[in-house]
């Protein structure tokens, strides 16, 4: 069970990240609020208790470091 959890878990993660790498920059942070309340939605009907809304900080500045890295050539 711990690994099909994980398994679902991984895959909502998956999504919210391609998702909101694909916003345009100047609605991410709107669209990965409502991406996390949808992503808690599907864990918890998953049977997981898990706050997507805890990683968009996270995931906001990792995409911001990958582009700007991106825009240097790097």
């Amino acid at each position: 069970m711990h690994n099909i959890q994980q398994s679902t878990i991984s895959d909502i993660a998956s999504r919210f990240e391609k998702t909101v790498i694909n916003t345009p920059s100047s609605e991410r942070e709107v669209r990965a609020k409502e991406l996390a309340a949808e992503a808690n939605k599907q864990a918890r009907a998953a049977g997981v208790e898990i706050d997507f809304g805890l990683y968009i900080t996270k995931a906001l500045a990792a995409i911001e470091r990958h582009e700007g890295a991106q825009q240097s050539g790097h």
